[in-house]
């Protein structure tokens, strides 16, 4: 071949490879067996990791099966899968391990993998990435947990899928250790999820780390999960990322935190929402915590909600469908919750509303029955007017605003410092009394009880 151009893209690879070693040809390790790549050993064959053995990425042995030149403490080393028209597999079987990087000596390791490679952790499979270290799954690549495998990622450890790159789960565990340990998921990579036993997909991540889902990622659950359900952990959307189920799909959020990018959300339509112990944070303000669509069960508790545009957004509630909040506060936000056309009754329990900066913490529109039980709303104390001469301004700092048919209870519930504790007007924004107002208040029932105080606002009712 002559004048054989090599671009920009695979210049550093190819130069890092001149002069590399074989690594044996395909691998087979068993127990006791650890292959270390290290040294010149930068290409990963086709490698199957059995019980008892470690395919190891700049780790605590020699190179090769342990004969060759010890990486020096405190280096960083770089290996990866083929790079072309032959593919790596990589296989570790219950009881192996897939290790890059080394914790003890602070050596950095760093595996890549390109088009047509998988990364497979079968059940009771092991993959570490140690402090500082990292596995990246390029474009055409993947990486596949299995049902009980675990994914331990160190600190300022990572696992990056890159555009056109795979993430499949199959409830695995993520143990995302410390708080900078890190799964990205970039725009224009795929992540399958599929169900376990029960067909329900999830990871449990018992660390501190975080999944960092950017706006153009794909999600896919396939036709026979039947639910996603987040355990322990720390989702950050990016900017206008989301999380999108298809309808039918159940939803559990339970001990876990989704930070939220402007214009991010979380939406479902048609199954069950369950939100337990969890958090739900916006320091932008301008995103939205969960949207659901005729929910067939909802119920929150235990949890906070801070910062977001809404914090539920919850439409046509059916007839006899379960609907509360239980114990969870809400604070900074424009609309705690919203419900829209409710033919059950939406119930809060010991919940608190805090500063809500805007609208008001809770609004309704055409529903049977709502109840506030054992409640605190406060408004915004320094932003409440001293009369109602503006009615455009009567529109923020409420407490409850209610459109159209609301039937509203309230037992042994304090709303304070709003501009309108509770509000049935419909044209605020407009600045003016309209006839719909005089709809609103002839067709919303309001019922105070047990001990129910409406006090420091610019007007109670």
């Amino acid at each position: 071949l002559k004048h054989v151009e090599i671009d920009d893209d695979i210049k550093d690879y190819v130069l890092g490879n001149i002069g590399t070693w074989s690594s044996q040809g395909n691998l087979n390790l068993t127990a006791g067996q650890t292959y270390n790549h290290a040294d010149r050993l930068r290409l990963i064959n086709n490698t199957t990791v059995n019980d008892g053995a470690v395919l190891a990425v700049n780790g605590n042995t020699g190179s090769g099966f342990g004969g060759g030149a010890a990486p020096p403490d405190g280096s960083l080393f770089k290996a990866s899968g083929f790079f072309g028209c032959i593919p790596t597999d990589v296989t570790v079987r219950d009881g192996g391990e897939f290790k890059i990087g080394s914790i003890s000596s602070e050596r950095r390791g760093e595996a890549v993998f390109y088009e047509g490679s998988t990364v497979e952790i079968e059940t009771g499979g092991k993959l570490t990435v140690a402090e500082g270290s990292s596995l990246i799954i390029e474009d055409g690549a993947t990486l596949f947990l299995n049902l009980n495998a675990t994914a331990n990622v160190k600190g300022n450890g990572r696992i990056e899928i890159r555009e056109g790159g795979t993430l499949i789960l199959s409830n695995p565990t993520l143990d995302l250790e410390a708080v900078n340990s890190v799964v990205e998921i970039h725009d224009g990579a795929t992540v399958r999820l599929f169900g376990g036993d029960l067909n329900v997909p999830s990871f449990h991540t018992p660390g501190i780390g975080k999944v960092v889902l950017y706006d153009g990622y794909n999600l896919q659950l396939l036709a026979f999960a039947t639910a996603l359900h987040l355990d322990g952990a720390v989702i950050e959307l990016k900017s206008n990322a989301e999380i999108i189920l298809p309808p039918g799909k159940d939803l559990t959020l339970r001990a876990t935190t989704v930070l939220y990018g402007a214009g991010a959300k979380i939406k479902t339509e048609e199954g069950e929402v369950r939100v337990a112990l969890s958090q739900l944070v916006s320091e932008d303000g301008a995103a939205y915590g969960v949207q659901v669509d005729n929910p067939s069960f909802f119920s929150v508790s235990g949890s906070m909600v801070r910062g977001l545009t809404t914090g539920f957004e919850i439409n046509n509630v059916g007839f006899g469908v379960s609907c509360s909040f239980l114990n969870t506060r809400f604070l900074e936000n424009a609309y705690g919750v919203r419900v829209n056309r409710a033919m059950s009754k939406i119930s809060f329990a010991q919940c608190r509303f805090d500063t809500h900066r805007g609208a008001a913490a809770y609004f309704a529109e055409t529903q049977d029955m709502v109840v506030f039980n054992d409640c605190n709303i406060n408004g915004d104390r320094a932003n409440v007017l001293h009369n109602l001469d503006n009615l455009s301004d009567a529109g923020n700092n409420n407490g409850i605003q209610l459109l159209n048919s609301v039937n509203l209870t309230l037992k042994a519930t304090e709303i304070q410092h709003c501009n309108l504790g509770i509000n049935g007007i419909l044209d605020a924004a407009a600045g003016n009394l309209s006839d719909l107002d005089v709809h609103a208040q002839n067709e919303n029932n309001i019922v105070l009880t047990d001990g129910t105080a409406l006090r420091n606002n610019t007007a109670d009712v």
